[in-house]
């Protein structure tokens, strides 16, 4: 396949020197050059994930079935209504699902506002045995239902492949989301700047 990796530094003091502007301009790059770029940002709203953001085509929302993961992700559905991302750039999927949770899912959506497009079922085995190895499930166990949902969810994101892509030309169209959130940064910094994973307020 033809796959490239671009790595977190090794260093991790390294990443003090990276800017907002820096990861626009990458990604911008990138896109010229891919036909497909897949970010895995850190878990907070700071402004090297709103500039990711800002350059993404599809944003997908990953979330367990439990009561704080659902409320972190209403809430940041919440903070892309406010920067002004469209909803249909926004996916949501469900990670480590189980038909022993005890949620109802139709509930779920109806709380979101939003449809789950895809299911990733847990699979503790198949994703650490692909951890080890260092290799895509979908190669190191292709005929699992893991990799079978992993694809599904491939091409439901994908649709009809690059036309569902805008050109590089478009960039420069965008609003750039995190330089007017962080303008506003003291009066917004408490509620902006969570952890998706963590445990919000109880229910």
């Amino acid at each position: 396949a033809n796959l490239s990796l671009l790595s977190a530094p090794r260093e991790a003091d390294s990443a003090d020197d990276i800017e907002p502007e820096h990861i626009y301009d990458v990604i911008e790059r990138l896109r010229e050059r891919y036909d497909y770029t897949v970010i895995d940002p850190q878990h907070t709203f700071d402004a090297i994930t709103l500039a990711a953001l800002d350059q993404c085509d599809d944003i997908i929302l990953v979330l367990t079935l439990d009561i704080p993961a659902i409320r972190s992700t209403q809430r940041s559905l919440a903070l892309f209504d406010r920067l002004g991302y469209p909803r249909h750039k926004v996916r949501v999927v469900v990670n480590r699902w189980s038909k022993q949770i005890d949620l109802d899912l139709q509930q779920v959506e109806r709380f979101l506002g939003e449809k789950v497009v895809g299911f990733v079922q847990s699979d503790y085995r198949a994703a650490v045995n692909s951890i080890n190895l260092g290799q895509p499930l979908v190669n190191s166990d292709a005929s699992s239902k893991l990799a079978a949902e992993i694809r599904n969810i491939a091409r439901v994101i994908c649709g009809d492949g690059a036309n569902n892509i805008l050109p590089a030309t478009a960039i420069n169209e965008r609003p750039r989301s995190w330089t007017k959130l962080f303008q506003r940064q003291k009066a917004h910094k408490a509620e902006t700047n969570f952890d998706l994973q963590a445990t919000l307020d109880r229910a």
